[in-house]
């Protein structure tokens, strides 16, 4: 390595560098993503250099430059599309490029990651370095709006410190940094210009043909089958080319007024089941759950309105128009696509309908090494933010899932494990429990396996072992909390376990803390409008249950139970009748909706119809009894708990 302290290497994409004094890296930009930003890091000296001061960069005055690198030394690995190029730059500049530790962006040369004390693989480094690397990158703005700046001063060096190396010599030059530009100018594009160029070679080698001397025709004809052959090449990929790059065809129109719903002030989407491509219905899961992470990730935008999991999934293997969609679900755009999975690469393709304008806003493709699947899910979600012209704040950031998911394989035992939960079965939770062990076997610093384990002693102590489950159960869920703390989901447990206990006002504290976290989740509402209820705010409980059912308008039976315990504690039993009537519908299985559809029957003096009820709780749940009721009473005070016990009576509960 040469004297200079900075030196970045255009020809073999490697930084050399000193850390301190005594402390030399060579990190190795090694793939064609990773090249791109070291392009980017050497654009930022450059300028700082023309500028003659170390500064902010404004990206967007390096537009052109920074598209070229995308289509060359990055071959569009992480997006083609321009308006994403400063979004993709500055997430990578603030969290990837500052982390020596992980170092996601680069190799270091000559070191090997180790574990660590939480059992994570990284390259081991002081405190001290790992903040001298981190300081060195500098930005301002967010998103659209990039400034970013390469400080050598924490390093104590100046401009002059700094090279660029590109071309025959080892050695910095004045002019690398020109001579690397050109030659990406001369680069073919990689989409079309082959073809072109075989079009032309083969146009003048026609010319030459017939202006040269005349052959046989057995020899004519010998000679002209490779060209023949190219045209078929070249007509071939052309039209492949024009069919995947071709306008999408528009789509039928919603009418407003059609709509189930009154659409929202805000961007309203739904995102439907990506479907599975891989022939493999084990590999479902994959498929299932990109869909649920990114509906999970645009919940917590708060500028969105997000339909939730439940509803999209009732369209899941039906040919149902997006217009039909639209109007069921009252929402504006629809976001659709498909996972086909071959060993470790996934091709994930997506598209962003406006029903109510009839056309598509983007559709793209992505080809992927799997363990790439998070930061495309990210992507995925940028694209829809930039593409609905969503305004974000300045300084304002996302929680993506980077935030819970360090690894890719404890990602995919989280998406296998929530596969399992949805069934609501007792297998299925049993084999929700096992997988959430692994994951906090696999992952013990990750807060997403503590997190399910706390579901997951939720559900046993519904079974009937109480005490002991709910202790688990609080006990997992501090833990996931304290190692993140800005899990809304966390949160949403919370509010379950301290309304299971007769903590009121904490549960509704920790709701209204989740829903601050992700403003569009359904499920967190109708736990907050639980919470409500049992502190006997009706009105208020009544409220923010239908919010949850608007982000869910084809809802779980969660919400009506909700809704009918409410009206049932207010005196509004007609109006409980009407709401505990579609729980019932919805999850007949569950005993706890006919023990009150039992009970607001004998209310309502509808004696037979109380006792056919009755006869179904108990046939599901033979433990059901009006003792274990006194026992589990869900409300701040015992006002209408009288009332209740008689009713049960007369419906026929044993005591």
């Amino acid at each position: 390595m040469a004297d200079t302290p900075v030196k970045i290497d255009l020809n073999e994409f490697k930084l050399h560098l000193y850390l301190n004094p005594e402390t030399g890296l060579t990190l190795h930009f090694d793939t064609p993503s990773r090249k791109f930003y070291l392009a980017v890091i050497a654009l930022v000296i450059n300028a700082m250099k023309h500028k003659n001061t170390l500064t902010s960069i404004p990206l967007h005055h390096y537009m052109d430059e920074l598209v070229l690198f995308n289509k060359t030394i990055g071959k569009e690995a992480g997006s083609s599309k321009k308006e994403l190029l400063l979004n993709r730059i500055y997430r990578k500049w603030k969290d990837a490029l500052p982390d020596l530790e992980n170092a996601p962006l680069f190799k270091i040369i000559g070191r090997k990651k180790r574990y660590d004390d939480s059992m994570d693989k990284v390259y081991v480094f002081s405190e001290a370095e790992k903040d001298g690397w981190a300081n060195l990158f500098e930005y301002m703005g967010s998103h659209e709006n990039v400034r970013l700046k390469f400080s050598l001063n924490k390093l104590s060096l100046g401009l002059d410190d700094a090279a660029i190396v590109y071309g025959d010599s080892s050695e910095p030059s004045e002019d690398a940094w020109q001579r690397f530009i050109a030659d990406l100018k001369q680069r073919p594009d990689q989409s079309s210009g082959t073809n072109e160029t075989k079009v032309k070679n083969f146009e003048q080698e026609s010319r030459t043909m017939d202006e040269g001397p005349r052959q046989s025709a057995p020899g004519r004809r010998k000679r002209m089958i490779p060209w023949v052959i190219i045209g078929l090449i070249v007509i071939i990929t052309g039209y492949l080319f024009w069919q995947y790059h071709k306008p999408a065809a528009s789509v039928e129109k919603v009418s407003v007024h059609k709509m189930a719903f009154p659409l929202p002030e805000k961007p309203s989407i739904a995102v439907l089941p990506f479907d599975n491509m891989s022939g493999d219905s084990s590999q479902e899961f994959i498929s299932d759950g990109i869909t649920e992470s990114i509906i999970a990730t645009l919940s917590k935008i708060e500028y969105l309105f997000v339909i939730a999991r439940t509803s999209s999934f009732t369209y899941k293997n039906k040919p149902v128009k997006v217009q039909k969609i639209a109007e069921d679900l009252g929402v504006r755009y629809v976001l659709e696509g498909s996972v086909q999975k071959t060993e470790d690469r996934v091709r994930v393709t997506a598209q962003l309908i406006d029903a109510v304008e009839g056309q598509h806003l983007w559709s793209e493709r992505y080809d992927r090494d799997l363990k790439d699947i998070l930061e495309l899910q990210d992507e995925i979600v940028m694209q829809i933010v930039v593409a609905l012209q969503l305004k974000i704040e300045r300084g304002e950031e996302f929680r993506f899932l980077k935030n819970e998911f360090t690894d890719f394989n404890v990602y995919l035992k989280y998406l296998e494990a929530g596969s399992e939960h949805i069934k609501f079965t007792e297998e299925g939770i049993d084999r929700f429990g096992k997988l959430a062990q692994e994951i906090v076997d696999m992952a013990p610093g990750s807060a997403v396996g503590y997190r399910q384990l706390g579901w997951y002693h939720w559900h046993l102590a519904k079974r009937g072992l109480f005490r002991e489950n709910i202790e688990k159960a609080f006990a997992y869920t501090q833990k996931a909390l304290s190692l993140n703390e800005d899990a809304a989901l966390t949160y949403g447990l919370l509010c379950v376990l301290y309304s299971t206990i007769g903590k009121h006002e904490k549960a509704i504290t920790a709701g209204k803390r989740a829903i601050e976290l992700q403003p569009n989740g359904s499920r967190i509402y109708g736990f907050l409008g639980y919470a409500l209820c049992c502190d006997e705010q009706y009105d208020q409980g009544i409220s923010y249950t239908k919010k949850g059912i608007r982000f869910d308008p084809v809802p779980h039976a969660n919400y009506f139970q909700t809704l009918a315990l409410c009206y049932l504690a207010d005196g509004q039993n007609k109006q409980a009748l009407i709401e505990i009537t579609k729980a019932v519908e919805l999850m007949p299985e569950r005993s706890g909706n006919h023990e009150i559809m039992a009970v607001v029957c004998a209310l309502l003096d509808q004696q037979e119809k109380a006792q056919a009820s009755a006869q179904k709780a108990l046939a599901l749940d033979p433990q059901r009894s009006i003792s274990r009721t006194k026992k589990t009473w869900p409300f701040k005070t015992a006002n209408n708990l009288p009332k209740y016990i008689n009713a049960m009576r007369k419906a026929g509960f044993p005591e």
